[in-house]
């Protein structure tokens, strides 16, 4: 759409004070109306054509705006510029440790869980008999799994670093290559 085409809804300048036109309302104007006048410009926000020609130095200042080369009734022709497009997403990067296989080495060892015994938790039972025994079987059971949980740990990561069964070469009779000395 031409600006010659445009239809007027706004009332021409009432009279608005300098100081009540803001910058990002000028620029939201230009995006509104892409090719314009400095006229069209007064014109839609209802302001005097100095304060709109004051907001379209800063606008063309800032490259926002740009001059056609056309002229229309000795006023130049503006087009307001679009940004470039931008990214659509944001890179994220994979953190190191999850980039080669020996990357637990650089991972700190965070979130381990810690057993605390105080003589608080202990104190009260162990007024009561047999309570030093039954303390001691449950120390003693809770090292076991302890130990359970890193045989476990131990035998899945032996089981991870081993070959699938579909890739191990199969050694049987029919494999086996005979030589001349074997005959």
């Amino acid at each position: 759409m031409s600006t010659i085409e445009r239809s007027r809804p706004l009332a021409p300048y009432q009279g608005a004070e300098p100081a009540s036109v803001t910058y990002a309302e000028v620029r939201a104007w230009s995006v509104i109306l892409q090719v314009f006048t400095i006229s069209d410009l007064a014109y839609s926000m209802a302001i005097s054509e100095e304060i709109a020609e004051r907001g379209i130095r800063a606008l063309l200042y800032h490259g926002i705006v740009e001059s056609t080369g056309d002229w229309i009734d000795s006023q130049e022709i503006l087009r307001y510029v679009p940004l470039p497009p931008g990214p659509n997403e944001h890179e994220t990067g994979t953190p190191p440790w999850m980039l080669w296989p020996c990357g637990s080495e650089i991972l700190s060892p965070r979130g381990l869980r810690v057993r605390i015994r105080t003589q608080r938790d202990q104190r009260g039972t162990m007024s009561t008999p047999g309570a030093r025994r039954r303390l001691r079987d449950n120390e003693r059971a809770y090292q076991r799994q302890e130990e359970a949980k890193a045989r476990r740990a131990e035998e899945q990561r032996r089981k991870a670093e081993t070959d699938p069964k579909w890739k191990r070469v199969r050694r049987g009779k029919r494999d086996r290559t005979y030589t001349t000395e074997d005959m």
